[in-house]
């Protein structure tokens, strides 16, 4: 069966007799949320520049259900999104798939050239577990053009409008299918996928537009009711994202001054895109995506009744240009 479909597809499509290559970048998504997806497109456009290998375009078309039991906002949809005009499609891509072996990136050194006499497909896959802190260190350097190729593959109409004009803090409260902590040590604790307390992001917008002398525009993004996120929207100049795609919610994180931080990989995400410092809560920082070059501390970690650190504020400062 496989061989017949070869034979239609070089019959068809004279270009697919003889490749332009012989290695090729494969990321495969899976079907994580649209944040711990990202990851295995990153590391595979990373390398494919790097070693100028063609990639083929990721696969976005999983269907997920959860979002729709849960009653969740965001559908995951995130085929809805992209676009492919710079990477391998249709045909070309099919034949590829079928017909060239595949090697895993972990068996292949990310910084050694490929070896080109090799017939192979690099596969880029994401891990259930440990995604971030395995493999974010492939990307690191590289959030320019990691936002640059993320807002050229994002079609037009998901691509954000300013909802602040000028400087704002972002909000990102994740509660959707995150878990209820039974208490605040757990989550201090390092547990993941866990909601944090909402009265938590209440008091750092408090305290950092005290610290700043300016009561900054707040943007919250969430996935819950406004019911729940009461405590922060009554506060004074915090207004909420309109209903809109993932991916346009994330790239507007990406062009705050700076980030209250929930403990979900997409507030990783907007914050190593636009290189956004950021607060978080204990024990849900991650990991480091910030490198200030000074010794400054750009993604402190501040329990309630803690000051937020005065060189970490000196940093917004100068990003707000006061």
């Amino acid at each position: 069966m496989i061989v017949s479909l070869n034979s239609a597809l070089l019959l068809s499509n004279p270009s697919l007799q003889m490749s332009e290559s012989n290695t090729y970048g494969l990321p495969l998504v899976g079907r994580f949320g649209l944040a711990h997806s990202l990851l295995a497109w990153a590391r595979c456009e990373i390398w494919c520049r790097q070693h100028a290998v063609p990639m083929l375009a990721p696969n976005w078309n999983h269907l997920r259900v959860g979002p729709y039991l849960r009653r969740e906002r965001d559908k995951r949809e995130y085929h809805r999104f992209f676009r492919f005009e710079d990477y391998i499609t249709g045909l070309h891509r099919c034949w590829l798939l079928a017909t060239l072996p595949k090697v895993r990136a972990v068996d292949v050194s990310y910084s050694v050239e490929p070896d080109r006499s090799k017939r192979q497909l690099v596969v880029f896959e994401n891990l259930v577990t440990g995604n971030f802190e395995q493999h974010f260190h492939e990307v690191a350097a590289h959030s320019a053009e990691l936002l640059e190729a993320l807002q050229k593959m994002t079609k037009p109409r998901f691509l954000p409008d300013r909802i602040i004009e000028g400087d704002h803090i972002a909000i990102h409260i994740r509660l959707g299918d995150f878990s209820v902590a039974p208490n605040d040590a757990s989550i201090r604790d390092g547990v993941k996928n866990t909601r944090l307390p909402v009265l938590w992001y209440a008091e750092m917008l408090d305290q950092l537009r005290s610290a700043l002398g300016q009561d900054v525009p707040a943007v919250v993004y969430s996935d819950g009711a406004d019911s729940d996120l009461e405590p922060v929207l009554r506060l004074t100049g915090v207004k909420r994202a309109p209903l809109q795609a993932a991916i346009t919610d994330l790239l507007s994180i990406a062009q705050a001054t700076a980030m209250i931080s929930s403990g979900s990989g997409f507030s990783i995400w907007g914050c190593f895109l636009g290189q956004v410092p950021r607060i978080c809560f204990p024990g849900q920082r991650q990991i480091h995506v910030l490198n200030s070059g000074t010794g400054v501390e750009m993604e402190p970690e501040v329990d309630f009744n803690e000051p937020i650190p005065s060189d970490f504020v000196q940093v917004v400062r100068q990003r707000l240009g006061s």
